[in-house]
């Protein structure tokens, strides 16, 4: 067997189980399409999500504003649109803070599999380190960090939407998913679409960084 085809074999037996694994693949579509929406949104959008039209508001989805407009007459979809970015600051606060938790679970994790009798074993066969720490302890923590991570990803987005919510986050005239849903909240009983659409968009989200995060712990995990 040749160094090329043993080094390649790891790499699309992956691949084989990426693809026969229900939860990444659908995880994986929904942050893909969010993923591209929200790059694309300055070319995409139909208006400008700032744009106001007084004469307009709150119209119900329609072939010329699909998810409707806002009291203040701006099309619902491009400010949903504009709004998966929000403010770096406060994305980047966030995680400058919330890694050290999960830093210090994967070092425990670690610290006990390294007292497993297997990676003993493993040592005492000769094993370098790199060949213990690669072959035997990452595939055993890799589940356990992807699962942090999107959770830790899954966190922040809700706070940042929390925050925009009570009116801490983005400010005006800036679009933010969470205060979409706070400026709505009024109408939800008679104009649905304001909150609503909004929301779902949070949701969306939501659910493609947990399918993602609990679909390569399946891959990765050993079986």
């Amino acid at each position: 067997m040749s160094t090329t085809t043993a080094a390649v074999r790891p790499s699309v037996r992956w691949l084989r189980r990426a693809r026969r694994t229900p939860a990444l693949v659908a995880g994986t579509a929904i942050l893909v399409v969010v993923g591209v929406v929200a790059v694309l949104a300055p070319v995409i959008a139909p208006y400008d999500p700032a744009s106001q039209d007084l004469g307009n508001g709150l119209a119900p989805p329609s072939a010329a504003h699909w998810f409707g407009t806002d009291q203040l007459g701006r099309d619902i979809l491009s400010r949903v649109m504009a709004a998966g970015a929000g403010e770096r600051g406060i994305y980047l606060a966030y995680a400058l803070v919330g890694w050290i938790t999960y830093a210090r679970v994967i070092r425990a994790r670690t610290r006990t599999l390294c007292r497993e009798g297997w990676v003993q074993a493993a040592r005492g066969g000769g094993l370098s380190h790199g060949r213990v720490l690669f072959g035997h302890l990452l595939p055993n923590v890799a589940p356990l960090a992807v699962v942090l991570l999107m959770t830790e990803i899954l966190l922040i987005m809700v706070a940042v939407v929390t925050l925009g919510y009570l009116g801490l986050g983005v400010q005006p005239p800036t679009p933010d998913w969470g205060t979409m849903i706070s400026d709505g909240q009024l109408f939800l009983t008679t104009r649905w679409w304001v909150p609503t659409l909004p929301g779902l968009a949070v949701v969306l989200t939501g659910v493609g960084l947990s399918l993602t995060g609990d679909g390569l712990a399946d891959v990765w995990r050993l079986r």
